[in-house]
């Protein structure tokens, strides 16, 4: 089973994201487009684990989302990473030392239990759509607050062919 942590949003945000994701998306050619559904901010992808990752794993979350509490963050621009001749397209987030302080905690957690420290910059953010060819500059979008009130384990698998990310576990702050 594929799996990783995330922030999820609830379904307000994911309407407020499909907004500023149509307005960016009409900047960019053959996306290939994230499900709304599919929304989130991924704190570690973690790949292939077996029952026993997952429980340890789950220990892990709980003990992390038990030392932080809820926090504000700010989606406030759309931006893309190369990758080959296409964009990965996203929206960002404004600096935040509470999600920079979430994101550390689960990894040094994670290390603990055998799992590796990642070792590239953790750049937050929300996938709007892979694959994509900018045909214009992408567009400012209106900002976004949104309340993070606890830590996700999510299952990533094809549901009916469609890419799906299911909820394993939550912990709350």
């Amino acid at each position: 089973m594929r799996v990783f942590f995330a922030i999820e949003f609830d379904d307000h945000m994911k309407a407020e994201l499909k907004q500023r994701k149509d307005r960016v998306l009409s900047h960019v050619e053959s996306p290939n487009i994230t499900c709304p559904n599919n929304y989130h901010i991924t704190l570690k992808y973690i790949g292939e684990s077996t029952e026993e990752d997952i429980s340890k794993m789950t220990t892990a979350m709980t003990n992390v989302a038990d030392r932080h509490h809820p926090f504000n963050i700010n989606v406030d621009a759309a931006n893309t990473f190369q990758k080959g001749n296409h964009h990965i397209v996203y929206l960002a987030l404004s600096p935040s030392e509470s999600l920079d302080q979430l994101y550390k905690d689960l990894q040094r957690s994670l290390n603990t239990i055998g799992f590796d420290e990642d070792t590239r910059p953790y750049t937050p953010h929300i996938t709007l759509a892979k694959k994509a060819r900018l045909k214009q500059p992408l567009p400012d979008i209106s900002p976004l607050n949104y309340k993070v009130k606890g830590l996700s384990l999510m299952q990533s698998h094809r549901v009916d062919g469609n890419l799906t990310y299911t909820r394993i576990a939550y912990q709350p702050f």
